[in-house]
């Protein structure tokens, strides 16, 4: 699990950390963090991730525009994409958005790490 890649996108810098450091201590230790869309769109061009965990409300760049640019670039359509949302009525929009599977916050660790490694094909 080790050299699996995972970006997670979002403004809050404490939920950031805390998502790092529990993916961290259950095998993922290649993640890394950016507090918008626009920063992600940059690094995940240049580091291609295994796996994408995204906000929704960010500033610069929101989570649904960094869908839709990131969805179009081919060398990119095949990554898995979680997005972390505080709004439960927003589900169907996000299914049309590109995404592989959503979490409502406040963010459950376990489901966040149940999802993570059914999405890269990981066990315990």
């Amino acid at each position: 699990m080790d050299d699996k890649k995972i970006l997670v996108i979002d403004d809050d810098a404490a939920l950031r950390l805390a998502i790092r450091d529990y993916l961290g201590h259950n095998g993922f230790k290649n993640v890394t963090g950016v507090t918008n869309g626009a920063e992600a769109l940059a690094r995940a061009r240049t580091e291609i991730p295994d796996l994408i965990i995204c906000d929704i409300a960010m500033p610069r760049m929101d989570g649904y525009t960094f869908i839709q640019e990131f969805r179009n670039d081919n060398r990119l359509k095949g990554v898995p994409i979680i997005v972390l949302t505080g709004r439960g009525e927003m589900v169907d929009i996000f299914k049309m958005a590109g995404i592989d599977n959503y979490l409502i916050k406040p963010v459950d660790p376990k489901a966040l790490l149940a999802r993570v490694r059914r999405l890269l094909g990981t066990t315990a």
